[in-house]
């Protein structure tokens, strides 16, 4: 009996110390999480594009080739405007390239076709949180008479997603 109270008291007083007894009274703990969403900016061509200008249409003044793609884009962001630019410039005299894309269901409109240059253009503006596929884009090559005659060349179009100003 000695041994008994004396497990008894040994164990109260353990459980008063906090020795034992976390199972009955439960253990917990916190943890600081760090939340952070970055801003999403995100757009891809679907779809190589090839413009070739031929004599299938002899006897006019200029010549049009055309060819389409679709696009992707994702953003978080708030009016945000998509811009397009060449990045080598290796048009012949004579020639042009423009881009018509669709603007995305939600949010944004469409600048229709915009002459690409070495310089950004604004070609969907107002654009805001997003996150559509398989938007629809046409490339147009308008070549004059004058046009010089080119090899196959690849010149590349930069799309880029920025705030509007």
């Amino acid at each position: 009996m000695k041994k008994a109270t004396l497990l008894c008291v040994l164990a109260a007083m353990a459980l008063a110390m906090g020795l034992i007894g976390s199972a009955a009274a439960g253990n917990s703990c916190s943890v600081s999480i760090v939340i952070e969403v970055k801003e999403i900016n995100v757009i891809k061509v679907n779809g190589p594009i090839s413009l070739i200008v031929s004599d299938d249409l002899a006897g006019g003044e200029s010549v049009v080739a055309t060819d389409t793609a679709t696009y992707d884009i994702t953003t978080n962001g708030t009016n945000k405007t998509i811009t397009g630019r060449v990045k080598r410039g290796i048009l012949p005299a004579g020639a042009s390239l423009s881009v018509n894309l669709e603007a995305p269901t939600s949010s944004g409109s469409s600048k229709g076709y915009v002459e690409l240059t070495k310089t950004d253009a604004e070609l969907v503006t107002g654009i805001t949180c997003v996150a559509q596929k398989a938007l629809n884009m046409t490339f147009k090559l308008l070549a004059s008479a004058s046009a010089e005659i080119v090899a196959p060349a690849d010149e590349v179009v930069v799309l880029t997603i920025v705030d509007a100003d």
